[in-house]
């Protein structure tokens, strides 16, 4: 039953880092405007995801390992957040324990900071 179990963990993590993947793919073709949008409205551009993807996207230049580690630490960092965290975060550019560090836009968030 183990190794069932194993397995399928092993299924549910790869779904997930595809999943991200893609959605990072997508928001690889919005300008920064509409991701501000997104990230602060929830307002999708205009045909979100029937968009030529530029010649070289972020996540092009790197190995699987790199890409792999950022996953991770996106996941790390979002993974189990509240909805009323995320907006704050949102909001007031933090999570709640980073009160007084330095703020970051929303779009570099949603992006994933680049």
């Amino acid at each position: 039953m183990t190794l069932l179990k194993s397995r399928l963990e092993r299924l549910e993590k790869d779904l997930r880092f595809k999943e991200w993947l893609l959605v990072q793919r997508i928001f690889d073709t919005w300008t920064d405007d509409e991701l501000e949008a997104y990230a602060t409205q929830g307002c999708l551009p205009a045909n979100p995801f029937n968009r030529a993807r530029p010649l070289h996207g972020y996540l092009d230049g790197m190995d699987r390992n790199a890409v792999m580690k950022l996953w991770e630490e996106h996941q790390r960092t979002f993974r189990g957040r509240s909805d009323d965290e995320l907006g704050l975060d949102v909001k007031n550019g933090h999570w709640p324990e980073q009160a007084g560090e330095s703020k970051q836009g929303a779009a570099a968030k949603v992006r994933g900071d680049r």
